[in-house]
């Protein structure tokens, strides 16, 4: 699975990979923010 993801993430242009990881940074802050109430 972490090889085919690393896979898809080279042949992903930079800047969407870039969001992809805001987004993915931001949902678990926010889920973090969520559970700790």
């Amino acid at each position: 699975f972490g090889r085919r993801l690393l896979e898809a993430a080279s042949e992903t242009p930079e800047s969407s990979l870039r969001l992809a990881g805001t987004v993915a940074v931001t949902a678990g802050v926010l889920l973090v923010w969520l559970i700790r109430g």
